[in-house]
């Protein structure tokens, strides 16, 4: 990994391309991205992702150190991504790296960044779940949450 590649994921997703938006890159504000409100703009970084157990394929537009300024998201394929990116960074088209991080290498990725914060129930990761409520060295995710209020709550 050189210095301008992204990790194998970024916000939980993981990277399927990735592309360094530099001077032969025009930025034109088609399909302008608001973030809090606010116009993003340019960025330097753009990376093709998707969450783990989804389909859509969204676009994150980062800054140098590969942080997540704002996503642009539901996208159906890779190549329809990029076309979207095409149409507001002009010229990205040739830019973009494939990442070659498989669902399995992801995982393992994000298993390592959230080591010790599985459930304690069930082990599911956080990535995994919608939620989860931690006391202590204690974590509970919201799907036990559920199980647990069923058997209580049978009758």
């Amino acid at each position: 990994m050189t210095k301008l590649d992204p990790p194998p994921v970024l916000d939980c997703a993981r990277v399927l391309a990735y592309a360094v938006v530099d001077e032969s890159v025009i930025y034109s504000e088609r399909g302008c991205l608001f973030v809090d409100g606010n116009l993003l703009g340019p960025v330097p970084r753009l990376a093709i992702c998707q969450n783990l157990r989804e389909t859509e394929i969204m676009i994150f537009h980062c800054d140098n150190e590969l942080n997540v300024l704002g996503v642009a998201g539901a996208h159906s394929s890779v190549q329809n991504a990029k076309t979207a990116a095409e149409r507001s960074y002009r010229g990205i088209s040739n830019k973009w790296v494939d990442a070659s991080v498989t669902e399995d290498e992801a995982r393992e990725f994000l298993k390592l960044e959230f080591s010790g914060e599985e459930c304690s129930f069930c082990g599911r990761w956080p990535f995994e779940v919608g939620q989860m409520i931690a006391k202590g060295n204690l974590r509970i995710c919201a799907k036990c949450v559920c199980e647990f209020h069923e058997i209580v709550h049978k009758v």
